[in-house]
């Protein structure tokens, strides 16, 4: 398990994870941890093309992966946020809590994060 502030330093090393999963009872912290996300990673003249929230209670998780991956809209990245992700828990979801998914993409190197079949 990686703290908030050990994914801040990872992120200023110029280190992206493909998915980062935020839990927990307090919900200030993951709102503020997944703003600094944001905010890192994509700058805010890309923000309204390049990040995009679902609430996954109510939108079919699909859709959410879909737009994942999607290339980002000229910028470099490309960050999906999923909330009331209730399908990832086992008997009884957590309180609260929220999925934060990054995509980083070069022209050179892109690869699908997943089979073609999804």
């Amino acid at each position: 398990m990686v703290t908030p502030q050990d994914m801040m330093r990872e992120l200023d090393a110029g280190r992206v994870r493909p998915v980062y999963v935020l839990y927990g009872e307090e919900r200030y912290l993951i709102d503020e941890t997944a703003r600094m996300l944001v905010e890192r990673l994509v700058p805010p003249d890309d923000r309204d093309l390049n990040v995009a929230v679902y609430d996954l209670s109510e939108v079919p998780v699909q859709v959410a992966v879909e737009d994942w991956l999607t290339l980002p809209f000229f910028g470099q990245r490309r960050v999906v946020i999923g909330t009331h992700a209730l399908f990832l828990t086992a008997e009884r979801p957590p309180k609260r809590w929220s999925t934060i998914s990054t995509r980083c993409w070069r022209p050179s190197r892109h690869r699908r994060p997943f089979p073609p079949s999804c």
